[in-house]
């Protein structure tokens, strides 16, 4: 029988690891293209060499995974998330339950290193089994090339690569922090990350003022038809981007803009009411952007008000286990404990806990599908804590 074990890797088993990946995702446009994400994602400010976990057989490295931390922001806190990534299985080694040892081995791991949550991009109907359930959709904001071209320009736009960026971290952080300040799972991004990010390359658009006063920016790689990320609300500055944006498009033959933006955006909500378009949600059943618990009491920290002019008292019962939570004119407790009786006891799955504080899902969808038990008042209750909402990951931040 092979000798089986799990572990990490050493820096130099790094190239070992990036030709498994490209020998098990053959279809990716090219193997240094491949290869090279790869070898940035090992480059992120919080990576450490014990999150890639490989399974080796016979002294032969046949199947691999990679934890991504990331920062994520919620209503109330920031929730230190450990994202699953390029979960791959030499194809001569499938089928022997590998890819489920691998990730059983790193959920128990990043819960033992402190994570909250874990999210990964998950395939249809797989990662379910493993307590995932899908927390927020995927946006897209599509606007005409012709009705972006009757748009002039109204302030200084310059194009620089992303590698090149540096001096302007300082304002891009400030855009961007500004415009996720409200919003449900964007990550944190400090200027470390920020320089990290930009490694990645691809090109910025940015709408400036004299000086070094930035008023908004795009994000985009190949193609400019294409926006990987669009942050400004300042009117004439959006404007300015979106002319450029369509000039650079007309010259691809490209009919239309694709901004794969939040519709609440400031830059979305400006763009639609300059030139029109359309809002595009995906809403994926059991696949794509997907998180699990890992630790109940943090989740709820991070996701319930500091305080209430009204005295609330919620039971969490989960498969996690009970945590009780009080929150009112004095501030916020959450603690282990038991729930007493069925006043403000909710009963319900970890994943369905997290889409509802996500506001994936609403507590009276949860209810109405007999995803969760409580009484009517709870439920009431329920919906005022967590209200609907439309969280996202900014594509940049995805891995």
């Amino acid at each position: 029988m092979a000798e089986l074990r799990i572990r990490q890797i050493t820096p130099e088993e790094a190239a070992t690891t990036a030709e498994l990946i490209a020998r098990v995702f053959p279809r990716d446009p090219s193997y240094l293209r491949l290869t090279t994400w790869y070898r940035w994602m090992l480059r992120h400010p919080d990576h450490r060499w014990d999150f890639v976990r490989v399974v080796e057989m016979d002294g032969r490295i046949v199947s691999h995974l990679l934890i991504v931390e990331r920062q994520v922001q919620m209503r109330h806190g920031v929730l230190r998330a450990a994202g699953l990534s390029v979960v791959a299985t030499l194809q001569e080694f499938q089928r022997r339950g590998l890819n489920r040892r691998l990730i059983e081995e790193a959920l128990e791991y990043v819960k033992q290193a402190g994570f909250a949550i874990s999210l990964l991009d998950g395939i249809p109907d797989y990662y379910d089994r493993y307590g995932y359930a899908v927390v927020m959709p995927k946006y897209e904001v599509r606007v005409k090339t012709a009705s972006a071209l009757r748009v002039e320009p109204e302030v200084e736009v310059t194009e620089v690569q992303a590698e090149e960026a540096g001096e302007w971290v300082s304002e891009l952080k400030r855009l961007y922090d500004r415009e996720v300040r409200s919003l449900v799972g964007p990550a944190r991004r400090d200027e470390t990350y920020w320089r990290w990010l930009l490694e990645k390359g691809g090109k910025l658009l940015l709408a400036k003022k004299s000086g070094k006063k930035l008023l908004a920016y795009c994000w985009i790689d190949e193609s400019a038809a294409v926006v990987e990320e669009a942050v400004g609300e300042e009117p004439g500055a959006v404007r300015s981007l979106l002319a450029v944006l369509a000039r650079k498009a007309k010259e691809e033959i490209a009919p239309e803009l694709r901004l794969r933006i939040h519709p609440d955006a400031g830059f979305a909500r400006s763009l639609l009411l300059d030139v029109g378009g359309e809002v595009v949600v995906n809403y994926p059943r059991n696949a794509g952007w997907m998180g699990r618990m890992l630790d109940l009491e943090k989740v709820l920290e991070a996701s319930l008000p500091a305080e209430e002019t009204k005295q609330v008292e919620l039971c969490f019962d989960t498969d996690l286990g009970q945590v009780v939570v009080q929150v009112g004119p004095e501030g916020r407790k959450v603690q282990v404990g038991t729930c007493g009786g069925e006043a403000g006891r909710v009963k319900l799955r970890q994943d369905h806990l997290l889409q509802l504080v996500y506001g994936y899902v609403s507590a009276e969808e949860l209810a109405n599908r007999g995803l969760l038990e409580a009484n009517p008042e709870t439920v009431a209750t329920l919906s005022k804590v967590f209200p609907r909402t439309n969280p996202v990951l900014f594509p940049r931040d995805h891995f």
